[in-house]
């Protein structure tokens, strides 16, 4: 059964768009879409997968939502390990991670 018949609704926050290609009014492909952050000048920084079936679609969709919940995703055309770290720290500390732990990181 495919996602849309199982769903059926809206989508929650931060899961996702998935939806068909269409090229000439035929379906050649899926499409998704996952807001990964905001960029530098405040615009949503949206990141485009697509497959041929929707199943595939929905894999890249679920490993892309992975890497943003382990914080693996970062513009790297600007930025140093420091940073990175400075980043990944503080989303580990949003993400509930105790005190004692962060500083022995």
């Amino acid at each position: 059964m495919t996602l849309e018949k199982k769903r059926g609704g809206k989508r929650a926050n931060g899961e996702g768009t998935i939806s068909k290609r269409k090229r000439g009014g035929k379906v050649v492909g899926w499409q998704a879409a996952l807001t990964v952050g905001i960029l530098p000048n405040g615009e949503p920084d949206r990141r485009w997968l697509s497959a041929k079936t929707q199943e595939g679609v929905q894999e890249k969709l679920a490993a892309l939502r992975a890497d943003k919940h382990t914080g693996m995703l970062a513009d790297s055309s600007n930025l140093d390990l420091a940073t990175y770290m400075d980043r990944w720290l503080d989303y580990k500390a949003r993400d509930g991670i105790k005190p004692n732990t962060l500083r022995s990181y």
